[in-house]
């Protein structure tokens, strides 16, 4: 008795890699809304761009060059803060700052109370709002569970699905 030989259909690779694409740009539109939300009270709003690759592995950025955001992630050292072009320095009394560290949220905040004029002010430096790491904890399992879901919906695409 002779066997039947048995032969797969032709991948879609283009079908199976834009099914994957377009998960990993949802994931990172979804990560987008989460560093958002760090500065949403913010005067002057950050712009978050999304890189996606699938060189090496699958992996989605979320990133920004805006050195006001770095200095409220990261934080920053003490610094000296001198008048350029006055005599003394203007300030208000009280600062509230909008970005909460370790948290995902910003609330109301800002300069209040009455001004106050000083020649130097030597600043505390900029607590590290860590907002990369809370996100990236968030994300770390929720990614890996979306992508393998978005796996499976490109093998359905690839026409190789069990």
């Amino acid at each position: 008795m002779p066997f039947k030989q048995i032969k797969p259909k032709p991948l879609k690779a283009d079908a199976m890699r834009l099914v994957l694409l377009n998960e990993m740009r949802a994931i990172g539109r979804d990560i987008r809304k989460d560093f958002v939300k760090t500065q949403a009270t913010w005067d002057e709003q950050v712009k978050f761009e999304i890189l996606i690759s699938l060189v090496g592995g699958v992996t989605v950025f979320v990133e920004t060059n805006d050195q006001r955001y770095q200095a409220a992630n990261y934080g920053t050292d003490p610094y000296t803060i001198r008048p350029k072009n006055k005599s003394a320095l203007r300030f208000p009394l009280t600062y509230t700052r909008k970005s909460i560290p370790n948290q995902i949220a910003s609330r109301p905040g800002g300069a209040e109370g009455p001004y106050i004029y000083a020649k130097v002010v030597n600043h505390p430096g900029i607590e590290a709002g860590n907002f990369e790491k809370i996100i990236y904890r968030k994300w770390k399992r929720a990614f890996k569970r979306r992508m393998e879901k978005g796996m499976k919906k490109a093998r359905a695409a690839s026409g190789h699905a069990i």
